[in-house]
């Protein structure tokens, strides 16, 4: 039901509601009406055609509680002159809403609406407050292509590394704003079309295989005196006996950690889904020790005192840089030890299935948790494989009639736990007797 008369203050005052939406359409102004909902909150309204012969088009001006006559018409004029020129005034409000956006602003709304983990918000944050700060005032529509060019040169000066990181989130919040339509183009494209990013060098450091043995031998003759090195001392045998990321080992928490089935699970990793290991002899004595000084804390490798924020240990570079230091071997960062790992299952032949569920990388071919599940004590078997690969790199036995190598000596060394035996054949001997072997295997 619709009326055209001319819309007045007094046309308003007498506006009341009925069961259905009706429309008082202006004399006066074409296209210009007013919507009566049974509810009774009226409101302006426009429609006409895009570009004046496309597809109708409505726009809501405002409630007629919210703005006066003359206001409401002086718009509706604007919005119907847009519509006839092909523009859609949808587009135009929200740019008008948009306009005087800061870039702060556009910053906090766009984490608020991501599911971000802790870590990356963390990251996040801390490239916002180190890369982007200068910003923060500046409004988003302000922030020229020219201007980023710049930024971004000059970053990479220092880092290419951050540099590439800080451009990646930019260019999410700018990709962001776009689609958000704060933004008609996203300003990182010259950049990214223009080829200016350089690729960051793929850190491909490791503890080789020649090293390993110089690296436990000065890890288990490693005086840890300190708290925080004992934390240190645990998460690195976690990590190089798991090939867990460092913040997946670092912030374990108890509740996952189960001693009558040892076995421990890590939640929501990296590749968005929960990460269950076998414990072995090694981690199992670990966690035992950790279990001392658990003092009602939620986390296995939690911090005593200390200036941190954290309620578990965040950087042990300093007591790993030490190991190192003594080991007369090159300086390895945290991550390093997780490559260290998947070298080392490739040295005791780890099948691809199995290292891949052991390192938790994502696979389209295997369904994970079945597969762990079904199969967690020959998980078990191969970390163990994993574990006695790094004790026979240490030499301790000193009776020259056997090899001094043998099985148990970080869990021995570490935490004082099981005894050491000479029971293997000194590396001579034993090559005599698998040159035995193979004749017999050929030959009969």
């Amino acid at each position: 039901m619709s009326k055209s008369i001319r819309i007045t203050n007094a046309t308003l005052r007498s506006l009341r509601a009925k069961d259905k939406d009706y429309f008082i359409r202006d004399s006066q102004l074409r296209g210009f009406h007013i919507k009566v909902p049974p509810s009774g909150r009226a409101v302006y309204q426009v429609e006409a055609r895009m570009s004046g012969v496309g597809k109708l088009k409505k726009f809501k001006i405002a409630s007629v509680q919210e703005m006066d006559l003359p206001q409401a018409r002086e718009r509706a004029v604007e919005a119907l002159q847009n519509i006839r020129e092909g523009i859609d005034p949808s587009s135009v409000k929200k740019a008008r809403e948009f306009e005087g956006m800061k870039f702060s602003t556009l910053f906090e709304d766009y984490i608020e609406n991501k599911d971000l983990k802790e870590s990356t918000l963390k990251e996040y944050r801390s490239l916002y407050r180190g890369r982007m700060q200068h910003w923060a005032r500046k409004r988003v529509i302000d922030i020229t292509k020219h201007e980023i060019r710049d930024w971004f040169n000059q970053g990479r000066r220092k880092t290419v590394r951050q540099a590439n990181k800080a451009f990646t989130l930019l260019n999410s919040l700018m990709n962001y704003a776009q689609v958000s339509e704060i933004i008609d183009k996203n300003p990182c494209e010259l950049v990214t079309k223009a080829g200016l990013r350089q690729s960051s060098p793929k850190r491909t450091t490791i503890i080789s295989s020649e090293d390993l043995g110089k690296f436990w031998t000065a890890f288990t003759d490693f005086d840890f005196q300190k708290d925080s090195q004992k934390v240190a001392r645990d998460v690195i045998v976690l990590q190089l006996c798991t090939g867990l990321r460092p913040i997946e080992a670092r912030s374990l928490k108890w509740e996952t950690v189960d001693f009558e089935r040892k076995k421990f699970k890590v939640l929501n990793t990296k590749n968005g889904s929960d990460h269950l290991l076998p414990m072995t002899q090694l981690t199992y004595a670990m966690f035992r020790e950790r279990q001392k000084d658990k003092a009602g804390s939620d986390y296995v490798f939690r911090i005593k005192g200390g200036n941190t924020k954290s309620p578990h240990v965040t950087d042990y570079r300093k007591t790993l840089n030490k190991i190192c230091e003594l080991a007369e071997i090159e300086r390895v960062r945290p991550h390093d030890l997780r490559r260290t790992v998947a070298t080392a299952l490739n040295d005791i032949e780890v099948g691809y299935a199995d290292d891949m569920h052991i390192m938790n990388h994502s696979s389209a071919h295997i369904t994970a948790s079945t597969y762990i599940q079904q199969n967690l004590e020959k998980i078990r078997k191969i970390l163990q494989r994993l574990v006695d690969y790094y004790d026979l790199k240490i030499p301790v036995i000193e009776d020259e009639r056997y090899s001094p190598y043998t099985t148990g000596t970080i869990r021995n060394k570490v935490y004082n736990i099981g005894e050491l035996s000479a029971d293997l054949l000194r590396p001579e001997e034993s090559r005599v007797l698998s040159s035995m072997v193979e004749s017999e295997y050929w030959e009969g």
